[in-house]
């Protein structure tokens, strides 16, 4: 079994800073405006949220080796299941130049929470069931790939540590977590990938936030008939007429990776000399 699952991440913020001669640094603490918090967020919202954000997006998409422009939606239904179906495809992503590579992906959300002992995590096994379920089911419908997305949210603007990149789900947690979703059966082709999305501040998490991803396995490839495939064809061009495409250019990794130590001020400050 794998002891570890390699993350990419982005610190991403819409914090705006007013010119001054002399600005010795932005205090991401007390922010002027107080956000909602993450805990209330289900996992189609954040999907869709994602979707609205290509700088984010792209760090999900890039790592399955999606280039280019790409089609995607949220809770897709038709033409690709059956009238009156009462499922659905959490999140397609479909190559605008080649519909052949269409990605489906059901989603599930774990719950973090951050107490006076530290962060913890509830594992519902029957919300994990289900999310194996959709993921070999969904492998039946013809895509090409399809992974099982697990989100991990946390609102973790009370944690401790000095560093902001450290205010998320703990390693004790996280280890957790890997070892609960294997334990179940999941059809050999499909994929597997954890995104964390983390409020590290009292801030809006759409103001200030924290995505990392990890692509746990690869999905195995299965052939797209040729009839599917047109219907794949047809829905990227409306998705394309909508609106609903974006650029995937994810830089590579350059150099060796950053360690910060939660008590270290990297992230804290944002600082700008004269």
């Amino acid at each position: 079994m794998k002891t570890h699952v390699p993350f990419r991440f982005h610190l991403f913020s819409q914090v705006f800073v007013p010119f001054q001669s002399e600005l010795t640094g932005i205090d991401f603490y007390r922010p002027t405006e107080i956000g909602p918090s993450l805990d209330g967020v289900g996992e189609i919202p954040a999907l869709r949220w994602l979707a609205r954000r290509p700088d984010l997006m792209q760090l999900i998409l890039g790592q399955l080796g999606l280039r280019g422009r790409v089609c995607l939606d949220v809770e897709v239904t038709e033409p690709f299941l059956p009238r009156y179906n009462a499922g659905d495809i959490d999140l397609l992503a479909v190559p605008e130049r080649d519909p052949r590579l269409a990605i489906a992906f059901q989603a599930k959300r774990f719950k973090a929470r951050l107490s006076d002992r530290g962060d913890n995590i509830h594992l519902d096994g029957a919300k994990l069931d289900k999310l194996i379920d959709q993921c070999n089911r969904t492998l039946q419908l013809g895509f090409c790939q399809v992974y099982g997305l697990v989100l991990v949210m946390i609102d973790g603007h009370r944690n401790s540590a000095a560093s902001i990149l450290h205010h998320g789900t703990s390693d004790r947690t996280f280890r957790r977590l890997y070892q609960f979703t294997r334990s179940v059966s999941l059809d050999w082709r499909v994929g597997i990938v954890f995104a964390e999305i983390v409020q590290p501040t009292a801030a809006s998490f759409n103001k200030l936030g924290l995505l990392s991803v990890g692509v746990d396995k690869m999905s195995h490839p299965v052939g797209q008939t040729g009839e599917f495939s047109s219907l794949v064809e047809r829905w990227a061009e409306e998705m394309t007429m909508n609106g609903k495409a974006s650029d995937v250019q994810l830089p590579p990794l350059q150099g060796k990776p950053l360690l910060v130590r939660p008590d270290e001020t990297i992230g804290l400050q944002l600082v700008r000399r004269s």
